[in-house]
């Protein structure tokens, strides 16, 4: 879905952790950010503010989520919004405090950053290549 639709950013819900993570493009490499990474960063803030201050947590990287293959892998910007519980009886108040911060987010202006195949990802395609010749 993200090659054929190209977002500019991805919005995932989460739970049961409570916090909102910043997945990347940058996550948990301490330099100096591109202009698209200090919006995704600024993005973030603003979402935890309008959501009475739900805090932020740069969470571990995991190989194979979507927080590490869109953000970091793709260079989408990406934040995982992490509910504190799967409780179906919490919706109507995880709508009531998150719906700002989801509308803030699609008004976030991003656009979809220019593909760059990982050095991973051009090996896998290269290997596939090779082996339907």
């Amino acid at each position: 879905m993200i090659d054929q639709y190209s977002p500019g950013k991805v919005i995932s819900i989460h739970a049961p952790l409570g916090f909102l993570d910043y997945d990347g493009p940058g996550d948990q490499k301490p330099r100096v950010f591109s202009k698209s990474e200090k919006l995704a960063k600024g993005l973030v803030n603003q979402m935890s503010e309008v959501s009475k201050n739900y805090r932020i947590v740069d969470y571990s990287f995991y190989p194979g989520s979507l927080g590490n293959y869109a953000g970091n892998e793709r260079g989408l910007a990406t934040i995982t919004l992490e509910l504190e519980t799967t409780d179906p009886k919490k919706a109507p108040q995880y709508w009531k405090q998150f719906l700002p911060s989801l509308l803030l987010s699609l008004q976030h202006p991003f656009t979809a950053p220019e593909r760059k195949l990982t050095e991973r990802r051009s090996k896998m395609l290269q290997y596939y290549h090779e082996a339907s010749n």
